[in-house]
Order: structure tokens, then sequence, then C-alpha cells
């Protein structure tokens, strides 16, 4: 069974999990910046056209991040891939994660 890193973010709350302990990841407090779940489908979609079975949601999320950086003028690296789509997806695994409104500090002696 894969868990982390795996597009659980992605996988749909059923009706039924929307009870707070089995709302997905999807439904938690802290993917409330996240958006854009409509383009990671489409871009399934295609693939899955293409070639059926070879590319993981899980592995699409890490080349669009990496991609998002490098549109954006930031630094480019090797995504390696083979990752495994989650099939569980639980807000409660998401708690410890900091929240969308959390700032961050540099350190004064950089």
């Amino acid at each position: 069974m894969s868990r982390g890193c795996d597009g659980s973010i992605l996988v749909d709350s059923s009706d039924d999990s929307m009870v707070d302990a089995r709302k997905g990841e999807k439904a938690s407090e802290t993917r409330a910046g996240l958006r854009g779940f409509h383009i990671i489908d489409m871009i399934k979609e295609k693939l899955e056209d293409a070639c059926p079975g070879v590319v993981s949601c899980a592995d699409i999320l890490a080349l669009v991040a990496r991609d998002v950086v490098v549109v954006s003028h930031g630094p480019y690296w090797d995504v390696p891939t083979g990752r495994l789509d989650g099939m569980i997806s639980r807000a409660v695994d998401t708690k410890d994660l900091p929240p969308p409104t959390q700032t961050t500090q540099s350190p004064s002696n950089l």
C-alpha cells in the first residue's frame, strides 16, 4: 500500500466519508490554498488515452510542481518517476501540515 507523496490529495471523498473522521484530504482545512484539480484530471485523462496505466497522478503532481517552479524562473531538477497512486485519502492524515496561512522568516544569519 502506498502512503505519502502518493497523489491521494486527488481522491474525492465519497458522500458517506464526509463524516469528519472519514473525510478525504481534498476536504481538509490544510488544502485551502490548493486549486486546479480539474487541470490534473484533464492531464491524467489525456495521458491515459495515450498510454493507459503508465503515468500515475502522483508523478503528474511531482512533475507539475517542478514545472511551475521552472516557469516561475526557479531552478530545474530531474524528477524520478514511478510513484504509485494512493487510494486512501484521509483528512486526518494532514493534521500536522502547516496551515496555508502560516508565514516563514529567513534566519537573520544568512
